[in-house]
């Protein structure tokens, strides 16, 4: 089954929303998989997320009313766009919401001239990099972090249909 949602840009009236998506989703996907003494129950607080609105664009997915996926995109040098935070609410996942987003992100990038998209995810996050392989991203880099790497990803928007 696929959900047959709506994707819009979000205002700084959604982080509320926006917090709980991310702050669910990542504690179901991540507290397995990064130790007790680094993990954060809530990944991101409320003077945390105002920051990020300043200085990136979400996007969500929504499911009627309900906020069901969110993505945030920016753009640095060289023409280079940036993925973050894309977390599909657990309730949610699985039913095309996160490959919306990302194809979604892919559009306004490549809309913005953008050529190349760049990504960070756990390493031992199997089922993310799982996703992002089938979506065309190839793993380009590591990033040391206290509890493992970051995986660096990529993809040539060049070459996105």
């Amino acid at each position: 089954m696929r959900l047959t949602g709506r994707i819009s840009e979000l205002s700084v009236e959604d982080r509320e929303a926006v917090r709980a998506v991310i702050n669910a989703s990542n504690r179901q996907a991540y507290r397995s998989i990064i130790p007790v003494e680094h993990f954060r129950e809530e990944v991101l607080s409320r003077p945390e997320i105002a920051k990020l609105f300043e200085a990136m664009t979400f996007y969500g997915y929504w499911h009627d009313e309900e906020l069901a996926g969110v993505a945030a995109l920016t753009a640095e040098p060289e023409g280079v766009a940036q993925m973050r935070w894309v977390y599909v609410h657990p309730q949610f996942q699985r039913l095309g919401v996160g490959t919306a987003l990302v194809r979604h992100l892919e559009g306004r990038a490549q809309k913005a001239g953008l050529v190349k998209m760049r990504l960070l995810t756990a390493d031992k996050a199997d089922w993310s990099i799982s996703f992002y392989r089938k979506l065309g991203y190839r793993v380009t880099g590591e990033i040391p972090r206290p509890w493992g790497s970051d995986v660096e990803m990529q993809k040539d928007l060049r070459l996105a249909t």
